[in-house]
């Protein structure tokens, strides 16, 4: 999309820390960056995106084929990486080689087209890094929804000032929000209804604990994990706080606990309330301090939907709707392991909503955004434009509040459940962030209260899409008109459901 009109881009910015070091592709939250002083915009296309890291190689076997993990170690470190490990393929999860430090993704795409020559080996590609698509600062306090500070689910204003001039712009009743509460006089949602939010983890909130089950840390890096082990039970977030260049701290985000807030927050009358109060949250910890391998998330994504990941307890609580607030440059065909994984979870009638992402780019240039099956989310602002930041293109299903750069007017990023620790956890507490991170769990939290009604799988994707209204189109910014090339279906709607 070209950019032709003044209004200012925001950098979308990735957590620091959340871009690491494993060979496999890593994927950070899809939270946009913190808000700058005002400068002239720029065409969001030119912005690049973060260097792609791997942690690591993923691989699949032909049939019942062995390969011995020495060889496959071998043909992965003839190269400038150092092969730290290598576990085999078991119950039909890929194997994985993992690198002793995360690398650039071409040095790793080189150690996979080594190890894809082996005889018996069917494929094998980089395990990218991944993100999260929302991070910015984590402002403690608690406004309440009736202050209109949630306009993401709901606006109670008639109308907001215009970005370009502060005119008055009219807005429909409900504004742009997910309009849950008019879905409210059905149902608030089912505690026999289960999200997964794939994320940063979980941290304590009497917001959200009476309504969450129990989970799992995917994450087998320790250094990234940050809790001394491996893959456990355990999904407690224990920060992704890191350092800038210049040596200052960068907080950690408790992005998965923002994410979880926006689904499913109870509706308390003391603060925020999610979309849909009723059902239940599972914390899948997939994002560390390096940010989250394809093979982690992948498995994820398995064993939230119900499905066996080797040497894991089933999941008793399977998840009809997963959120993935997560993602990076790349493109999913080269990845068979999570498109493999998130097949698997559409089969058993899962819903997979991940994010569009946060550069100001086409999203059919990001992993997961493009694979095959999933519910891509774009951000709008809080008169129904694109944001600054989002991702956009034909790969868009569906498009709903994100926040957007205060620039523009005050309490115009998203509210939501957070923790006041600056690096561990510590308190319970309320913060703004902005991103496609934000706006995907709206969609969750509305695909949640969907399934609360008997739907699921293909006709519970159905439903969500066609609950939608059309795009306003303004006389100014109006390179920020969505359309649906740009924006999909229409912007999510409730009401309309």
């Amino acid at each position: 999309m070209k950019l032709t009109s003044g209004r200012r881009v925001v950098a979308a910015a990735t957590c620091a820390g959340l871009v690491g070091s494993l060979l496999s592709i890593a994927l950070t939250p899809a939270v946009a960056g913190e808000p700058a002083a005002p400068t002239q915009k720029t065409p969001a296309a030119t912005s690049a995106p973060a260097p792609q890291r791997a942690a690591g190689v993923v691989f699949g076997l032909d049939g019942d084929v062995k390969v011995a993990a020495s060889t496959v170690a071998s043909a992965a470190g003839t190269g400038p990486v150092r092969v730290a490990s290598v576990v085999a393929e078991a119950a039909g999860q890929p194997g994985v080689v993992q690198f002793d430090s995360a690398v650039p993704v071409e040095r790793a795409r080189a150690a996979a087209d080594a190890v894809a020559k082996l005889p018996g080996v069917a494929w094998a590609a980089p395990d990218l890094l991944l993100t999260a698509d929302a991070t910015p600062p984590v402002n403690p306090s608690d406004p309440d929804f009736r202050k209109g500070l949630q306009f993401n689910i709901w606006d109670f204003k008639s109308s907001r000032p215009s970005p370009e001039d502060g005119t008055a712009v009219a807005l429909p009743a409900g504004g742009y929000g997910t309009k849950a509460p008019v879905f409210w006089k059905k149902t608030k949602g089912k505690a026999s209804v289960v999200v997964a939010v794939l994320d940063t983890g979980r941290t304590k909130h009497p917001q959200l604990d009476a309504h969450t089950v129990a989970g799992f840390d995917m994450i087998k890096d320790k250094s990234s994990a940050r809790d001394g082990n491996g893959r456990d039970a355990n999904p407690q977030d224990q920060g992704d706080w890191g350092f800038d260049p210049s040596g200052s701290l960068i907080p950690s985000s408790w992005h998965g606990t923002h994410v979880a807030g926006i689904i499913g927050a109870i509706q308390d009358g003391k603060s925020v309330v999610g979309n849909a109060p009723g059902v239940r949250i599972q914390h899948v910890r997939v994002l560390g301090a390096k940010g989250g391998t394809i093979s982690d998330i992948a498995a994820g994504v398995t064993w939230a939907s119900g499905g066996t990941v080797s040497g894991l307890p089933k999941n008793k609580t399977k998840a009809a709707v997963l959120n993935m607030s997560l993602g990076g440059a790349g493109r999913c065909s080269d990845y068979p392991a999570l498109q493999k994984a998130i097949d698997g979870a559409r089969s058993r009638g899962s819903v997979v909503v991940v994010a569009a992402g946060n550069d100001g780019r086409d999203a059919g240039g990001y992993v997961p955004a493009n694979c095959k099956g999933v519910i891509t989310v774009a951000a709008l602002d809080q008169l129904g434009q694109l944001t600054s930041y989002s991702n956009h293109g034909s790969v868009v299903d569906i498009a709903t509040p994100g926040g957007e750069d205060p620039y523009y007017g005050p309490y115009l990023l998203i509210k939501s459940t957070v923790n006041s620790g600056k690096k561990k956890p510590e308190s319970p507490a309320f913060g703004f962030m902005m991103g496609t991170s934000q706006a995907a769990p709206g969609v969750a939290g509305a695909a949640a209260l969907l399934a609360s009604t008997g739907l699921k799988g293909a006709a519970l994707e159905n439903k969500l899409l066609k609950s939608v209204r059309g795009f306003p189109s303004y006389s100014f910014y109006t390179d920020s008109n969505c359309t649906q090339a740009l924006c999909g279906n229409g912007i999510l709607d409730l009401s309309k459901a």
